[in-house]
């Protein structure tokens, strides 16, 4: 049986660099999914015919973790893997070829590990992050509202830990984040904010 895989993104506000993202991804995934909460530019146009499905964030749409925890219930019932792409991000199409060849290469493994550099007006930035992008739908259970990391359903322990069956690092094939500059940045941390803020009457 062929290994069926989703690509899974997170959006607000993104029109100028979502499409290059997921028209990457597209001929090498089964299904995407975007969970968008609920961009005031083009995001949701600019993703139209791309994306098998698009929700809309709700409440919780500041609590990543829970986002993404959301997201891996919302793709086909028949999908395997999720691969979390942000939408700033590029992936080599080298891995993206690959991706079930690697996984049927590992069958241990419920999560795989990149290292990702960082693009900042067209210059490469000192240092490389890591970070755990590729799950097994069913093992991975995402926790911390930012800076989320996938943990293993059953373990109940980070995966990514190095040296741990369950997660292979792919030191060669690396992301490419393509970071924008500061004022954007902070204009969407400012919306996100506000767009998660209880409405009257509601419960924190």
């Amino acid at each position: 049986m062929t290994t069926k895989v989703a690509a899974v993104m997170l959006t607000y506000n993104v029109e100028d660099i979502i499409l290059r993202s997921i028209q990457r991804v597209r001929p090498y995934v089964d299904y995407i999914l975007v969970v968008d909460g609920k961009s005031t530019d083009n995001t949701l146009r600019e993703i139209t015919g791309f994306a098998d499905k698009i929700v809309l964030a709700g409440k919780d749409c500041k609590d990543f973790a829970k986002l993404r925890n959301f997201a891996q219930t919302q793709v086909s019932v028949n999908i395997d893997w999720c691969l979390h792409v942000d939408a700033d991000e590029l992936w080599t199409e080298q891995f993206l070829g690959r991706i079930r060849e690697i996984i049927k290469e590992y069958p241990d493994a419920c999560s795989f590990r990149f290292p990702r550099e960082n693009i900042e007006e067209g210059k490469k930035q000192k240092g490389i992050d890591y970070q755990v992008r590729l799950v097994q739908r069913s093992m991975a259970v995402w926790k911390r509202k930012v800076h989320e990391i996938p943990y293993h359903r059953l373990k109940d322990r980070p995966l990514g830990i190095i040296g741990s069956p369950d997660c292979i690092n792919l030191t060669e094939h690396t992301i490419t984040h393509m970071q924008r500059n500061k004022d954007i940045r902070d204009n969407i941390q400012v919306r996100w904010k506000e767009i998660a803020k209880p409405k009257q009457g509601e419960r924190h």
